[in-house]
Formats: C-alpha cells, sequence, structure tokens
C-alpha cells in the first residue's frame, strides 16, 4: 500500500537533505592538507614559522639556527636538504619531497619542513600503498587449546 507524502514528511526529507549537503560542503573545505592552490613550504625553526616558500620558484640558500646551518634547496616543484652540519644528516638523506603533508625535520638543529597547498594524493582512509598481505601459515594459527592440570 502506497501512502501520500504529507507536507511534514517533505519538511524531515528537507532538512535532512539539508544537513547532509552542508556537513559535505563543511567536509570538504576543512580538510586538512588540502588547500586549494600552489604547492609552499614552510619552515620551521623551534616550532616559530622562520620561511614560507613557494614550490614553484628555485630557490637554493642556507638557514642558520642557534645550532648549525641547512642548506634548503628548492627546484622542479620539490624541496630538500642538500647540506646541513648536523652528525647523522638524516635530513640531507631524506631526499626531495613534494607532495602535501610530506615533512623534512633536522632534530639535531630544531627544523622542520612541512608541505602544504594543493591537494592532498590520498586522505586519512585511503593510503598511498595497501598494508602488507597476512601470510597465509598465521591467517591459519590458531591458539592452543588450554589443558586441565590436575594436582
Amino acid at each position: 500500500m502506497v501512502s501520500e507524502m504529507k507536507p511534514l514528511d517533505a519538511l524531515v526529507v528537507a532538512v535532512i537533505l539539508a544537513v547532509a549537503v552542508g556537513a559535505m560542503a563543511l567536509i570538504s573545505t576543512t580538510r586538512d592538507g588540502a588547500d586549494a592552490g600552489e604547492l609552499y613550504a614552510e619552515v620551521y625553526e623551534d616550532g616559530v614559522l622562520i620561511r614560507t616558500l613557494p614550490l614553484s620558484e628555485d630557490f637554493d640558500d642556507i638557514v642558520n639556527t642557534n645550532r648549525g646551518y641547512n642548506r634548503i634547496v628548492v627546484e622542479a616543484g620539490g624541496i630538500r636538504v642538500a647540506e646541513a652540519d648536523c652528525a647523522s644528516k638524516t635530513c640531507v638523506h631524506i631526499g626531495t619531497k613534494r607532495l602535501p603533508g610530506e615533512m623534512i625535520a633536522c632534530l639535531p638543529h630544531r627544523l622542520v619542513i612541512k608541505i602544504k597547498g594543493g591537494e592532498a594524493p590520498y586522505d586519512a582512509i585511503a593510503r598511498e600503498s595497501p598494508p602488507p598481505a597476512v601470510p597465509a601459515t598465521v591467517a591459519r594459527y590458531s591458539a592452543p587449546k588450554r589443558c586441565r592440570i590436575d594436582r
């Protein structure tokens, strides 16, 4: 039996639709790491923003901190630390970063470079690559049965 839609039913459906559309618009505009526009890098020392560099323009300069120096190079749409006087040089070995949300950190110098802007290639749920498959031997494993010990 098909019944007709009453005016109050239509109002409820309209309110639900409006809330759903509003929520989708809010989520799409406030998504972390997906600011529209050009890619740029923010350079922080001790958590304080010291430079903003567009990744579309080539750049090569030395950033001096209280603990040492880092030579930052922007080329071909990416950023990297080309040289540093820290002991481990992990920031140099990280290589070039190009995607929004990626970071380079030099912990001895307390220097962090964050890439922002553009469109993120993945979100909080979808990842760049799927997790590794569980081996069949692990999937078939079952816990041992409990034994009763008589005293």
